[in-house]
């Protein structure tokens, strides 16, 4: 499925409308279009098909006319120049704006032959800049509006993320103005889990209150499940509290995300048999590569160093068969290779460099690698954590996540458990793959051979702990009327967002400013006027609202905390006799 930008401005524009907001919000919604990508399993000679959408969401609102700002750090070398003032200008009667929150995502979508795709919704990067002159929690609703907007769109999707506090993420130097306040780590996992829970709470909501949404998950499951890397769960429950209470049957488990497959295969197809490797049960199949993720990068790190410590078994191999092959037909052989292009030459490489990434890592088990996670430097400081949300539905066919054959809709944790065990998502030593290397690992392909394998053929033993993430008769995957954008496009927009100054307010509104416009100027010049004007929203301010809200202004005239008075108690004197 692909998701629209029409379809996501309609969604949170209805969730944001019924905020007592007093002051006009503003919605920027960038979605790309549906892109082929090899990267989220980078370390596997048989990639499956995966298609990439981007999300940039930036959300904004207008400012008092009549508030006189001062940023906290006039006497910092962040300061704005004397020419320019401090202070809104009275003369400008037009509302000033300011971005007060943004999220940057991607979604992942593995095609296979049912009806339902599964689907990986990765939350990148989440940020506020700590101007909004509202005391609502503008950015908790933006991200459970957009969760939800997920699950009640995309059948048998995960929703994952790692908390990790940092000052800023999206909002350059916004911890240094503004209200912004910085949690600790433990308090930023505390949030994150709160906000699943409220996700969930409302999802099941909305479903409970549309008749065709209920009949249609009716036999699906929910699971929730988060990792404190380097902490037990006792020690996790006592750092993020019991959290809110969920509906009867739903409730959170402790254990890493990615333990069980993403997807299944479905009927091999073994009509071309070139090109046979054997690979056994590896990492490079079960954990994928999200961007700016400490697994990711662990990931690399172990391939790396196994490269370092033990010689390169494909490299020996194919200079065993060079030789053999140049003794018998080195003529031929040297026809053969003056004939290859250099795109094929480069994808051959890569096809050899993915499989001894793929033994590499088949050497570490996948318990070791969440228990030495938590020693790394992303992990080993402050707390972090990994957090998933899943929705599964039970009547898909051929295996695709969710499904459940052979056991009841109730189960109990040494049932999960067990299921996880045998259906891990990894590459049994039985199997045998037949692919064609080229098109395979070519993201930019559009064209796909009539005679390449799309899979390889698995062992009929129903008890194999593996699956390949991909399906043999993969449907075409429905392209949208809706002109969206490159992605290249979101990335720029995003990186000119990161580049901005948030350190205090003046340069927040000066910045949120200019990067509206050259969004406005570039998505213009991308997909047209009329449907650059789709890409943006309004939730108007509403009016007549009581004073015990938020008041005239209250949180965008920052002025500085007043001291506590600390009351101590003296000590008694004794009384002498």
């Amino acid at each position: 499925m692909t998701i629209t930008t029409s379809s996501l401005r309609a969604h949170l524009l209805q969730s944001l409308s019924t905020l007592p907001n007093r002051h006009d919000l503003g919605l920027t919604i960038l979605v790309s279009k549906p892109k082929k990508t090899a990267s989220i399993f980078p370390h596997t000679p048989i990639p499956p098909k995966c298609l990439q959408q981007d999300f940039l969401i930036v959300l904004s609102s207008d400012l008092p006319s009549n508030a006189n700002i001062k940023p906290r750090d006039q006497g910092s070398t962040d300061a704005p120049s004397s020419s320019t003032s401090t202070n809104l200008p009275e003369q400008d009667e037009s509302p000033k704006k300011v971005s007060v929150s943004a999220i940057s995502a991607n979604l992942y979508t593995f095609p296979s032959s049912s009806s339902r795709a599964s689907s990986i919704l990765y939350v990148s990067k989440v940020d506020s800049s700590g101007y909004s002159p509202s005391v609502l929690p503008l950015t908790r609703l933006l991200i459970v509006s957009f969760f939800n907007f997920f699950l009640l769109n995309v059948q048998n999707v995960r929703i994952q993320l790692f908390a990790r506090s940092q000052n800023q993420y999206l909002f350059a130097n916004s911890s240094q103005g503004g209200g912004k306040k910085v949690l600790s780590g433990a308090g930023l996992c505390k949030w994150w889990k709160n906000v699943y829970e409220e996700s969930v709470i409302s999802y099941i909501s909305s479903i409970s209150k549309d008749p065709n949404q209920k009949r249609e998950r009716e036999g699906g499951e929910i699971k929730l499940n988060y990792l404190l890397p380097g902490y037990e769960e006792v020690e996790s429950l006592n750092l993020l509290g019991k959290g809110k209470d969920l509906p009867e049957g739903l409730k959170w488990e402790y254990k890493p995300p990615f333990d069980d497959p993403i997807t299944s295969t479905g009927n091999a197809n073994t009509n071309n048999t070139t090109n046979l490797r054997n690979l056994p049960i590896s990492l490079a199949t079960l954990i994928p590569s999200l961007p700016d993720d400490p697994k990711t990068r662990f990931l690399e790190e172990l391939v790396t160093d196994t490269f370092q410590q033990n010689p390169n078994p494909l490299k020996s191999r194919q200079q065993t068969q060079q030789k053999e092959g140049a003794s018998s037909s080195s003529s031929a052989s040297t026809s053969t290779s003056t004939k290859k292009s250099k795109k094929e030459i480069e994808l051959e490489e890569e096809l050899n460099q993915r499989q001894s990434s793929h033994i590499a890592l088949s050497k570490i088990d996948k318990n070791e690698f969440w228990e030495r996670i938590g020693f790394r430097q992303e992990c080993a400081g402050d707390v972090t954590g990994f957090f998933t949300l899943e929705t599964t539905g039970e009547d898909n066919i051929n295996g695709v996540v969710g499904s459940k054959t052979g056991t009841s809709k109730v189960e109990t944790k040494e049932d999960t458990n067990e299921q996880h065990s045998t259906t891990g998502f990894s590459i049994p030593p039985t199997v045998t793959d037949v692919v064609d290397p080229i098109t395979s690992l070519d993201p930019e392909s559009e064209k796909v051979s009539v005679d390449q394998p799309k899979d390889i053929p698995i062992s009929s033993n129903s008890t194999s702990n593996s699956a390949l993430p991909f399906k043999s008769t993969d449907r075409p995957e429905p392209v949208s009327k809706e002109p969206l954008l490159r992605i290249e496009i979101i990335n720029r927009l995003l990186t000119a967002l990161t580049n901005l100054d948030f350190a205090n307010l003046t340069l927040a509104i000066e910045g949120s400013e200019i990067w509206l416009k050259q969004v406005n100027s570039i998505v213009k010049g991308e997909i047209g006027e009329k449907s650059s004007e789709g890409c943006s929203g309004v939730i108007p301010r509403k009016m007549n609202l009581p004073d015990s809200g938020e008041g005239a202004g209250a949180g965008l005239v920052r002025k500085e905390r007043q001291e506590e008075k600390v009351t101590m108690l003296m000590p008694r004197k004794k009384k002498k006799i």
